[in-house]
């Protein structure tokens, strides 16, 4: 399948505007999980690579501070109530 293709699955995220351009859904778990990673790396903009056995399709994405500003009581929450409390019964 080409990859432009794939990224239009449901489970991909991928969308189009009205001018024909590829994006990842905001409302996707891909995006969520790229904007946590790019806030708490400290990056403003990194690549969504959609990779098929017909090509390699890239897709910028932009840091969006309104959006992680919009989530981080949940990034805090799900850090706090899973990974912490995962890390602290390990030790």
């Amino acid at each position: 399948m080409n990859p432009k293709e794939a990224l239009l699955w449901e489970t991909v995220g991928g969308d189009t505007d009205k001018d024909g351009n590829y994006f990842l859904k905001a409302t996707h778990l891909h995006y969520f999980q790229i904007q946590t990673g790019m806030a708490v790396c400290g990056l403003t903009n990194c690549d969504f690579v959609v990779f098929t056995c017909k090509g390699i399709y890239i897709v910028p994405v932009n840091f969006d501070q309104a959006f992680c500003n919009s989530n981080i009581k949940a990034v805090k929450t799900f850090y706090t109530k899973n990974i912490i409390s995962a890390v602290l019964t390990q030790i």
